[in-house]
């Protein structure tokens, strides 16, 4: 949020301390790492005679998966692999012995 006043403005606060902070400039930063799903944060600013304004933004967070690594797709294939094929190898190599 972009806020200005010929006086000035004195403060900005918001409602939820627990996942965000806002500087005395109006920069709103997470403090944690947020999980995915919605964020509601009303944002209230205050000028110098008193006066204020308020706003309620929501901020979504959603989940992204990992990008592949460049020029090796089949590293990713393989790592998945990995953890299907140790496990069956390690199984069978059991049931052998007994």
């Amino acid at each position: 949020m972009y806020a200005t006043d010929l006086s000035g403005i004195t403060q900005c606060t918001i409602d939820d301390i627990t996942h965000f902070s806002i500087s005395s400039s109006g920069l709103l930063t997470n403090t944690l790492l947020l999980e995915p799903g919605e964020y509601s944060v009303t944002i209230t600013v205050c000028d110098a005679h008193g006066n204020s304004f308020s706003t309620t933004i929501i901020i979504t967070v959603e989940a992204i998966a990992p990008p592949p690594v460049p020029g090796y797709p089949w590293i990713s294939v393989l790592v998945g692999c990995l953890f299907v094929i140790i496990p069956l190898v390690i199984i069978r190599v059991r049931r052998r012995i007994r």
